[in-house]
């Protein structure tokens, strides 16, 4: 594939290899890393050269927002991640959304923010894809990981230089088994109903019993100590 649609050029994949136009789009260069196409080399080349490049058409749908953020989460983006669902999704609540649209463009104003199809009011005001940054956040910012189907096992590696203080809760299973965490002022709590989960922050683990909060100690570089 490499032969026929990697430009070196461009530094990206095309998706117009026979029409001889060498067109670069988000969509096909956000696949090849999702479907671990490409090593961590070319995924940054990617990264620089199409989805942090304002001259590339950018991505205006939740949709496939998800995709694209999702792509750069699972090559370490995070910080990326979090400052665009801040800028996109915060973007429609800047401009009076109370449910996430289907469709965002930030250049629209009026009643033209609305329209989608070529219908003036064709777009959903309440689409079910703007949920996503839910499962970013959990995922890759908190960190909360199946390591066994069913989260028999799971990891929570929680990205705290980028969190400010938090409170959230995440379900374990569908009997009712969840994982509490919160920090506030330098003091992480976890409380987790079911055993099996493992705690990661920088390169220290640590078990997280079942059924017992641990209180830990964390300073601004990461490193921490369990609170007596």
């Amino acid at each position: 594939m490499d032969h026929y649609f990697w430009n070196a050029t461009k530094h990206a994949y095309i998706d117009s290899y026979e029409s001889g136009m060498k067109h670069v789009s988000r969509h096909a260069n956000i696949f090849a890393i999702l479907f671990g196409y490409v090593g961590q080399n070319r995924a940054n080349e990617i990264v620089r050269s199409v989805l942090r490049n304002d001259r590339i058409e950018p991505i205006k749908t939740p949709y496939f927002k998800f995709w694209e953020l999702e792509a750069l989460a699972q090559i370490g983006k995070y910080k990326y991640v979090l400052d665009e669902i801040k800028s996109y999704w915060g973007g429609m609540l800047a401009n009076g959304a109370t449910t996430f649209w289907e469709q965002f463009d930030p250049t629209k104003q009026g009643s033209a923010r609305y329209e989608m199809y070529d219908d003036k009011y064709g777009k959903s005001l309440c689409h079910a894809w703007g949920s996503s940054p839910i499962y970013l956040i959990g995922r890759y910012l908190v960190g909360l990981r199946p390591t066994a189907p069913g989260y028999g096992t799971y990891e929570i590696n929680p990205q705290l230089k980028l969190l400010n203080d938090f409170d959230c809760t995440f379900p374990l299973s569908t009997s009712g088994d969840k994982v509490e965490m919160s920090v506030h002022e330098g003091t992480l709590n976890i409380t987790a109903t079911r055993p099996g989960g493992v705690l990661k922050l920088s390169d220290r683990k640590m078990t997280i019993p079942a059924n017992e909060t641990i209180e830990l100690s964390i300073n601004e570089n990461n490193n921490w100590k369990v609170k007596k």
